[in-house]
């Protein structure tokens, strides 16, 4: 039994495009998803409401504690001279590697935000979690 034969309308049924392919129409990507809603609405769908393939959540699952995207993004760490001054190719290495990760955070919450935008969801992806509650996984779903 899905929602629908519950009675849930179509409306308040929300559904994100996760993993999404650069490039590619989200009726090309989701090439099974697509024609199945179309020729059973249970749910709208909204191309907005998708988000890409993004080396950030790697990265994040890597980090231990792993940051959040929004703390990751708010860095206001210049990467580049600190590069420039290093001496030591492991540590350039590292700096360059903050640098990247800052920039795809960076990136990403814009994706996140739209995306929260058009689910018409309270909140931002640059929201803190609630007090008390663990921030969920990145890239999860």
């Amino acid at each position: 039994m899905d929602l629908s034969q519950l009675g849930v309308p179509p409306a308040r049924l929300k559904l994100r495009f996760n993993m999404a392919e650069f490039g590619a129409s989200i009726k090309d990507t989701f090439d099974l998803v697509c024609p199945f809603l179309e020729q059973h609405p249970i749910c709208p769908i909204e191309p907005a409401c998708s988000l890409r393939v993004n080396d950030i959540y790697g990265r994040l699952r890597q980090m231990d504690p792993p940051p959040t995207i929004a703390a990751l993004a708010a860095d206001q760490t210049n990467y580049e001279p600190l590069i420039a001054a290093a001496i030591d190719t492991h540590e350039k290495l590292l700096l360059g590697h903050r640098l990247s990760t800052q920039r795809l955070a960076e990136h990403v919450t814009e994706e996140l935000d739209a995306c929260f935008a058009a689910l018409k969801l309270a909140g931002k992806a640059t929201a803190d979690p609630p007090a008390g509650r663990a921030a969920p996984r990145k890239g999860s779903a």
